[in-house]
Parts: C-alpha cells; structure tokens; sequence
C-alpha cells in the first residue's frame, strides 16, 4: 500500500499490511490524501520487504483512490437564548458563535448553523427549521416567524462546518411558560436536566459570576456498577473549552433533575434486588455529595417512566431500588456544625426525612440543651408519603430575627406515631 499527501507517485511513501487490507493511522483532519496499491509474485517476500519494493518482481502501480479526511467537527454551540414577542406568537434567538473545534483547534472552516425543532415533547425527532450563514460577529440570531402559539416547541442549534460535519446539539430552549432550557444526556437516552428561566441566568456570562457562557453535559457514571442501579449521571457544568466549572449551583431548588428508565431497566433492577432483600422496594434517586451516596427520594412517574426532583445542585446522580420504609426516617443532616454569620456558607442546617404516612402533618421543633424550645420550624404543606422532603433553620429564635448563642442544640422530628431526636452544633 503507497500513501502520499500529493498526486504525485514518486511521492508515494509505503505503509505496512497484509494482502487484504491495510489501517493507516496518523493521517490529519480535513486533508486530502492519495492511495495506490503494488503487489508482488511471492508472498513469502514479505518476509524481506523494503520500503523502495525491493528486487522482486511487482506489478505495475494501480488506479490511484483520493480521499479526504473528515474535519474536525466545530464546537457545540453555547449562549443560546429565547425570547418570546408578539404575544409569545414567535420567538428569537441568538448564541455565541463558533471560533473553535471539538479538539480547541481554530475553527476557520464554519460554514454557518442550522435551527431544529419539535412540538409538544423534548422526545424524538426534530425539525429543521432554517439556517444561518456565518456572519463575523460574536453573536448570531435567527427568528422563528411562524405562530407557534397555543404550543410548546423545542429547539435547538447545530453548527456546521464546510465538510457539513455537525456539532454537538445545544442545550434545547422550550416556549413552556417556564421557558425552560434543557440539557439532555442523549444518544437516545432522554434523562435531563431542566432549568426554568427563572434561575437560568447562572448559564450566561452577562448575568453569572463566572463572566462567561456555560453549558451543561450529562454523562454517564460507568463506574456505578451494581445491579441494583438503572443508571447513573455526572451533570456537569463545562466552559466553552470544556473546562469543569466549580462551585456551579443554581441559586434556588426550581431545576428539574428527570431520569428516565425502560421497563426491562427496571425489570433488571428489581429482579437483583430481590435477591439480597425480601423487603418491599421502589425506585429512588441518590446524590453522591462528595462522600457518599444519599437517598433523595423523587417522584415516580410510572406512565412516562420517570424518576424526578428538583434540586439546585448539579453532579452525581443515579436511580436504583431502594426499600419503602416503614417508618419516619431521617436521611441526611447537614452540616452537622453550621455559623449562621451571613457569608451564604452554611448559614443553614439542613433535615432531611422521609414518612410513609399518608395525609399526615410533621412537626419540626429546635430545643437547647436543657430542653427548653427554642423554635418551630416551618414544615412547608403535607407531602405525599414516601417523599423526601427538608426542613432547615436559620440558627434564630422564634421570631427569626436573633441568632441563638453558640453550643448544641436538639431538632425534633414529629409525623404520625413516630418522633426522630438529634443534634446540632450552631458554631460562631
């Protein structure tokens, strides 16, 4: 096999193979290279093969194949933004646009972008809607023009570049009321996460802290492996060089973390469950805080087979079997010492407890020491049962204006038949 960079055959460099084919590595993207082929009368000569065909007998060069090297796709598309108009009748959009590839080499190939869309569901096939040359500037946008009224539609972005290699998909921006924005994990897998407006400027460099736009990638956890567990998440929040953003949260619980399963996922899971437990079981999400994994609970959605919560924390996640617990239960406290001093770091403690009691109402309660009370906690309205639910205290008196002195104080629990004791450490 003959490999060159030009057409010129005395050019041609030999590459080593069998008689049948060949794997040449090392070639560069967007490149055109040219093939040709030589055989020889004795197989055995391979044996004593040189690179300049040696003194066999060969046979006479054959067609020369050209062929050109995929280029580098572009970047995936980050600052996509949605803003409804004319009676929310139509949208616009605009991004940031593309100056890089996938590997961070110059993108000098751009060729512009394509605008996808699809009704009523983020799952399936889009819609391509339009196109959009690449203009030199740091912003583009495009305008949905058609009335897209009494709908929700989903949208996304794709950048294309001259060998019409796609980028990544954008996150999807949907015209729901919350006019949410979404991540998924994709490759046919529709687990996501969904941000409502209301908290997803975090996203974009004019309102975040970071002064520049990010993006969310969901991917798959393999180091998860138990087959109590459907599946398992890291969501992660990347610059545009794909650099892990620390510190990332939403500023409040409004994001929808959705898992989605199949039946025979699930079939799987609860099938290895039963073997270690007899217990009855359901399906549960668990968040890994560093530590360790915590039960988090969800709500389950067995028509659209979801597991979901909000949260405002992104980073590990995954969905297994869990047991259905049988009576009030405190999953995590945290942090076990908290400084209610105002510098937004563990201001709060944190009680997080789960009942299997429907209708019923919990009582959350703060005691010093000597046992006297010191506040009751707002418990929020009645969950449904077998939901993780949280209360939190600010280190304040009943009033909620004074912080109590430093030292241990107790929390009480209150749901049903059953009372849950613990401790705190309110440190200054």
């Amino acid at each position: 096999i003959r490999v060159s960079t030009t057409a010129t055959p005395n050019a041609f460099e030999s590459v080593p193979g069998d008689r049948l084919s060949v794997t040449v590595t090392g070639l560069k993207s967007d490149s055109w290279y040219w093939f040709a082929l030589k055989t020889a009368d004795d197989p055995e000569s391979h044996k004593s093969y040189d690179v300049l065909f040696g003194s066999r007998n060969w046979s006479n060069i054959s067609n020369i194949a050209r062929v050109k090297t995929e280029a580098m796709p572009p970047q995936q598309v980050i600052g996509f933004k949605g803003v409804l108009f004319n009676d929310r009748k139509n949208i616009t959009f605009e991004w940031k646009h593309v100056v890089i590839n996938e590997d961070k080499t110059k993108c000098d190939d751009l060729l512009g972008y394509n605008i996808w869309r699809r009704s009523e569901k983020v799952e399936g096939a889009f819609e391509l809607m339009g196109s959009t040359p690449t203009v030199p500037k740091n912003l583009t946008v495009w305008v949905d023009t058609k009335d897209i009224s009494g709908a929700v539609y989903y949208y996304k972005v794709v950048a294309i570049d001259e060998s019409l290699n796609p980028s990544m998909d954008s996150m999807i921006i949907d015209t729901s009321m919350d006019e949410n924005i979404i991540a998924l994990a994709g490759n046919g897998d529709y687990t996501r996460l969904v941000i409502p407006k209301s908290v997803s400027g975090v996203l974009y460099g004019d309102s975040n802290e970071f002064n520049e736009d990010l993006k969310i990638r969901i991917v798959e956890d393999i180091s998860v492996d138990s087959g109590e567990v459907i599946k398992s998440f890291k969501f992660v929040a990347l610059t545009d060089y794909d650099e892990p953003v620390k510190e990332f949260s939403f500023k409040k619980n409004k994001s929808w973390i959705i898992f989605t399963y199949k039946p025979e996922e699930a079939a799987s899971a609860f099938s290895a469950a039963a073997i270690d437990s007899e217990e009855k079981t359901c399906l549960a999400l668990f968040w890994h805080n560093g530590k360790e994994w915590i039960r988090i609970g969800g709500e389950i959605n067995e028509e659209s087979r979801t597991v979901s919560i909000k949260s405002k924390r992104i980073g590990s996640y995954m969905v297994k079997v869990a047991n259905v617990i049988k009576k009030l239960t405190i999953h995590k406290v945290w942090p076990h010492i908290f400084t209610p001093n105002g510098d937004h770091r563990n201001d709060n403690v944190f009680i997080q407890y789960e009942y299997p009691y429907e209708g019923k109402q919990p009582f959350a309660k703060i005691f010093d020491i000597n046992g006297a009370l010191v506040s009751s906690l707002d418990v929020g309205a009645t969950v449904e049962a077998n939901k993780i639910t949280s209360v939190k205290w600010d280190g304040t008196y009943e009033d909620g204006e004074i912080v109590v002195p430093a030292g241990i104080y107790i929390y009480q629990i209150e749901v049903g038949p059953d009372v849950y004791i613990g401790t705190v450490v309110l440190a200054k």
